[in-house]
């Protein structure tokens, strides 16, 4: 009796098993027809459904990065594709996660975050060359964007010392004003 639960366990459970990998690969692939047909909507609730099913399914976590990508909600995305490399044991899903974390970071021009997942993408895959160019790219942008704040704090100092400068020159003349109205008062006063 014993060893016909174990054995009705041994054979049950794998079916369980395989069964829902099989769920997950569906809804996966449903996303996958929905996103291609640009219902990003839909494509979310899909991998949604494998994820709740496996909620560290990197396959789906990539899929519904790059939908929310799509969808234009950076903000989403960007977890979503650190979840992937978080999650992921393989070197090339973990390479186009960082890819797409940096893709991420250009749209929203944050290219010092962009210049670092490049990077770690590149570790994970140093012969991808559109890796390396969006790499060289963000860097670019990066070193344009520290030159223009240099300069926007040079000709703001420049700017705050010529109005000290002026604020000067006004507090000068005033204070002789006043050093004229004092000795006038002076002279006043003595006669």
């Amino acid at each position: 009796m014993f060893n016909l639960k174990l054995f009705s366990l041994v054979l049950i459970f794998p079916l369980l098993i395989y069964s829902q990998k099989g769920d997950i690969i569906n809804h996966i692939y449903e996303g996958n027809e929905e996103a291609d047909q640009e219902k990003y909507s839909e494509a979310e609730i899909k991998y949604r459904k494998a994820l709740s099913i496996s909620p560290e399914e990197t396959k789906a976590l990539f899929n519904l990065g790059n939908t929310h990508f799509n969808d234009k909600d950076f903000d989403e995305a960007s977890q979503r594709f650190f979840q992937t490399q978080k999650f992921s044991k393989d070197k090339n899903e973990k390479h186009m996660a960082f890819h797409n974390m940096g893709n991420v970071f250009m749209k929203k021009k944050d290219y010092a975050k962009a210049v670092e997942s490049y990077k770690n993408a590149l570790r994970n895959n140093p012969k991808d060359d559109e890796t390396r160019y969006n790499y060289a790219l963000a860097k670019e942008l990066l070193e344009k964007e520290k030159q223009k704040d240099q300069n926007k704090d040079k000709n703001k100092d420049k700017e705050n010392k010529e109005d000290k400068n002026k604020s000067d020159k006004k507090e000068d003349k005033n204070d002789k004003d006043d050093e004229n109205k004092e000795d006038k008062s002076k002279n006043k006063n003595e006669r």
